[in-house]
């Protein structure tokens, strides 16, 4: 028998000295069992207690030493066990060198082993200063499906560190301990070493100046090779910026500038897919000065378009940038209509090459920034852009997020908000000046008015886009407010210009396009989250703590009693449904509100609502002189919370389908009122059972006038019987119609010749023409 070694302190009370009975767990055993013998484990008790006598001296009496052995029988002895080995991988599943970890990468370490039936938990050694904080903190982790949380049990799961959690050049040692019933604990240890962070340097400029003819060269590198991606960005006086040499990640870049002008360099440098600046360098400045006086935009014009013609779209982009710049800098077109058709077939050539791309996260913001800086050339400058060209611009920054590929980030937010401020206030002026040529593939007819169905896309693919800019690079419990058309650098820009040059003969034809109870174009406000369980929140405001405030909540079914990812958003909008003329009905509401519940797949956002009686919540503001809530007032007049579905999705035809009114499944309750010094407000709280586009109005004026008279509304099923007797109707009068006609051409003459003065137009599918059309320029 060999010698008696002192217990672990494993073995023992852990210091409780007063606990009347302890738990050793079956780790502790194990961890000092031996294969070559039994072991005996003995237990000694002895209590003493101090006691005052008569003369009050303290006597310490002390019971006898009652001892116990404990034997682990020899059949009840296990064998040892090792991991066949630990896999040290990043998010694209490449095996590390664990003495050269990227930290601005996913690091995944997972253990092997022979049976199914082993388990293990992760410890972190070193370095000292984040033992108690790296592995403890779910924000640190990958929360995923198979990988480890903070507080998770010994399990067969990997252990996923976020991207940047990791300090840069330090060395870091794991432990991993693994179990398996009748085997002993095995531990192993890891080390890994994370790389330094990047040091970058610009190299000489070649031309550091030079005229608009000129060929500009600029190159950087880093400290220590990677696979790092660098773009240059110039900013020039008046602060617009462009990334130039078509955003390649190259670290050598050639390029020209077609404007005059003193440009700021800036080289950043980002990992390979795009999540993490890691390093930039700035310093020196490129002197641009004009060669020849350009007074309309047709030799940028002749270039862009042979730049396009030779696929070289870096060139082509930044003729583009070019093109506004000058037009910005000299206050106004000086060739408007010219002009004008050079930036639409600009926008044209633009939207092919940002549909045909596959952009990395940089490429992709510069195609939102060029569609915001073409958006920036209102009517006021002289730029007037049809209904297609609206639509390009539009599609250009659906193209730039729908084809980045799944795996790479999206850093476009900044750039998605300056495009959201400039272009419903674009839109609003090129209606109001009318247009000469007409997208019919996007126009429709309402009882003689047209429709623009652009209001609806632009509001929709907003509230897509920024919902998946937003949640995609957002963890587990984060919560985010994002606003447009409030302070943005491009607003604050456009609007002073305006002050200066916009024509007070504009005015009364934007404001006939306004909802009468929103007034001007309000923000967009939109809050948006991800939770992983009901405990990290069950609600959502925006313009919180005012008389706009607007509120959604939900209930803790839709997590369906276990740990589910889910995305929650909540926007508050201007009622683009009214400006887009589809449905004139007034709501009682400032504006619409969208709420959203989804799960992200890759680049898209799929609906994961959960069809919940009651369960989701929407409280909103509505003007108190617009709703009257006596027990007087008739209930087809009382406010009611509207649901209008389905929304209009991208691409898809305009048609009266769109955004029907539907009252069943909601209950509105009528709240507090709420006033400034100018109005007051009540608050509407409208229960429902599913999510979407949301508004308050009342019943009579909102319950499709087709089929409705005021204070009738028809059934789903009376609405379809109507809809098959009109159907009869129709066509028996169309064969009576066609019965009559064929009884009446013998008697018709030949069709009257055509006047010598008579001009044909040729269109295309859009309707445009070779000639203009007359009657249109009238109208």
């Amino acid at each position: 028998m060999s010698d008696a070694v002192e217990c672990d302190s494993t073995l023992l009370a852990d210091g409780n000295i007063d606990a009347k009975e302890f738990t050793v767990s079956s780790e502790s055993w194990a961890s000092i069992q031996n294969t070559s013998s039994r072991v005996h484990i003995q237990y000694g008790l002895q209590v003493s207690k101090t006691s005052v006598n008569a003369t009050d001296d303290e006597i310490e009496r002390v019971s006898d030493d009652v001892q116990s052995t404990l034997i682990l029988a020899q059949e009840a002895e296990q064998s040892y066990e090792s991991l066949q080995g630990i896999v040290v991988l990043n998010n694209q599943s490449v095996l590390l060198d664990k003495t050269s970890v990227k930290y601005y990468e996913d690091v995944i370490i997972t253990p092997e082993s022979a049976t199914e039936e082993t388990t293990w938990k992760f410890e972190l050694l070193s370095p000292l200063s984040q033992t108690f904080t790296l592995l403890a903190s779910d924000s640190n982790l990958l929360d995923l499906p198979g990988y480890f949380g903070a507080r998770d049990e010994p399990g067969r799961l990997s252990l996923g560190l976020k991207a940047n959690v990791l300090t840069p050049n330090t060395q870091y040692e794991f432990l991993v301990s693994s179990f398996r019933t009748g085997f002993s604990v095995n531990e192993q240890k890891i080390s890994l070493t994370t790389v330094e962070k990047p040091r970058i340097i610009l190299g000489n400029y070649a031309t550091p100046t030079g005229t608009t003819e000129d060929t500009y060269v600029l190159s950087a590198y880093a400290s220590y090779d990677g696979d790092f991606k660098f773009f240059f960005m110039l900013k020039d006086d008046f602060g617009f910026e462009m990334c130039v040499g078509g955003c390649q990640g190259e670290n050598v870049v050639q390029f020209r500038l077609g404007t005059a002008g003193t440009y700021a360099v800036r080289c950043d440098v980002y990992d390979s897919l795009g999540y993490t600046l890691l390093a930039n360098a700035t310093g020196g400045s490129i002197v641009v000065s004009e060669e020849l006086t350009i007074t309309d935009l047709s030799q940028f014009g002749e270039q862009a378009e042979q730049a396009f013609l030779a696929g070289d779209h870096a060139i082509y982009q930044q003729l583009g940038a070019d093109m506004v710049k000058h037009v910005v800098s000299l206050g106004e077109s000086q060739s408007p209509d010219l002009d004008s058709e050079i930036l639409a077939n600009f926008t044209l050539g633009m939207n092919q090459v940002a549909a045909n791309a596959v952009p990395n996260p940089i490429q992709s913001a510069g195609y939102v920034r060029m569609a915001a800086s073409l958006a920036s050339l209102t009517p006021d400058l002289g730029i007037t852009f049809d209904t297609e060209t609206l639509y390009y611009l539009v599609n250009i920054t659906v193209s730039a997020i729908d084809r980045v590929p799944d795996n790479g980030a999206l850093q476009v937010l900044e750039e998605l908000l300056d495009f959201y401020d400039l272009t419903p206030e674009l839109v609003l002026e090129t209606y109001s000046q009318g247009t000469s040529r007409r997208r019919l593939l996007h126009e429709m007819q309402d009882s003689g008015k047209e429709v623009r169905e652009i209001w609806l896309d632009i509001y929709e693919v907003l509230k897509n886009q920024v919902v998946l800019t937003v949640l995609k690079r957002c963890t587990c419990g984060c919560v985010e407010e994002v606003q447009t058309g409030v302070s943005s650098p491009s607003r604050i820009s456009l609007n002073l210009r305006r002050a200066m040059m916009r024509q007070a003969r504009n005015q009364s034809a934007i404001e006939s396009y306004v909802n009468p109870i929103q007034g001007r174009l309000s923000p967009v406000s939109i809050k948006l989250a991800h939770f992983c369980n009901s405990e990290q929140g069950n609600q959502l405001k925006v313009d919180e703590d005012t008389v706009d405030e607007v509120r959604f909540s939900w209930c803790k079914g839709i997590f369906e009693n276990s740990i589910k990812k889910l995305y929650f958003a909540l926007a508050k909008t201007p009622d683009y449904i009214y400006l887009s003329q589809l449905r004139k009905n007034v709501t009682l509401s400032n504006g619409l509100v969208t709420t959203v519940i989804a799960e992200l797949n890759g680049n898209a956002v799929e609906d994961a609502t959960l069809p919940i009686s009651n369960c989701y919540t929407v409280e909103m503001p509505m003007l108190r002189n617009f709703s009257d809530t006596g027990t007087s007032i008739p209930e087809e007049e009382q406010p009611r919370g509207i649901r209008l579905h389905p929304p209009k999705q991208w691409q898809e035809p305009a048609s009266l389908a769109l955004y029907n009114p539907i009252f069943s499944g909601l209950t509105t309750t009528v709240g507090d009122t709420a006033s400034t010094s100018e109005t007051e407000y009540i608050t509407a709280t409208v229960k429902m059972s599913s999510t979407g586009v949301l508004a308050v109005g009342t019943r009579i004026h909102w319950s499709g006038g087709l089929f409705s008279l005021e204070g009738i509304f028809l059934s789903a099923a009376e609405i379809a019987g109507v809809t098959v007797v009109i159907f009869v109707l129709v066509l028996g009068a169309t064969i009576s119609t066609w019965v009559v006609a064929t009884k009446l051409i013998g008697q018709t003459g030949p069709l009257p010749p055509v006047e010598a003065d008579f001009t044909y137009v040729e269109r295309d599918v859009y309707g445009r023409g070779t000639a203009l059309d007359i009657m249109e320029d009238e109208r």
